[in-house]
């Protein structure tokens, strides 16, 4: 495991999302990762890690932006992960689920198995195959 900052962004301009930044390198790293033979495209958007999207909606609004440009450490595994032609890595950070729960929203994992001391696993997207794109 391997630590990393970013940045927490609140937006509300296609409803609501929390995001935090992921660092350019970190997102070229695990890209560069990907085996060759695979025919992969970066995604649009920065990298960065989906804290809340639209359909989450906050049932506590009244947090809303309380991390508003806080830095924020986490841990990443820098193995790159595909399913469905989407690439990615896993991360988890104390912070992104204190977000999460002090809007109402669950901070339980469903797809991974995190750290002790984390409870709800991450990832930062760094690929999607041309086939999909």
């Amino acid at each position: 495991m391997f630590t990393s900052y970013g940045i927490v962004h609140y937006d509300t301009k296609d409803g609501p999302w929390v995001s935090v930044s992921v660092d350019q390198q970190l997102a070229d790293y695990c890209f560069a990762l990907i085996p060759k033979h695979h025919r992969v495209v970066k995604p649009r958007w920065k990298p960065h890690v989906t804290v809340l999207r639209p359909e989450d909606l906050p049932i506590h609004p009244e947090n809303w932006e309380k991390h508003e440009g806080e830095r924020v450490e986490f841990i990443y595994d820098p193995t790159v992960l595909c399913e469905s032609g989407f690439w990615w890595f896993n991360l988890w950070c104390v912070t992104m689920e204190d977000i999460r729960r002090e809007l109402g929203l669950s901070i339980i994992s469903r797809i991974t198995v995190p750290p002790p001391g984390y409870s709800k696993c991450f990832h930062c997207t760094i690929g999607k195959d041309v086939a999909i794109a």
